[in-house]
């Protein structure tokens, strides 16, 4: 699954959050600011929203 930078996407979209996950296009896009730490855990979290997408189906 692709995953990326896109600080103005996430301004765009979701000012407040580190990252989302995009169902539609599957992929994610984090934060660039975000430490070592921040990106696991954003990262972690963005493909548990993947994974739920997927069992729902």
């Amino acid at each position: 699954m692709p995953v990326s930078e896109d600080d103005a996407e996430l301004d765009r979209l979701f000012p407040d959050a580190n990252g989302v996950y995009m169902s539609r296009e599957k992929r994610i896009v984090l934060r660039s600011a975000l430490s070592a730490d921040g990106r696991a855990r954003t990262l972690t979290h963005e493909l548990a929203h993947h994974l739920l997408h997927r069992i729902r189906r």
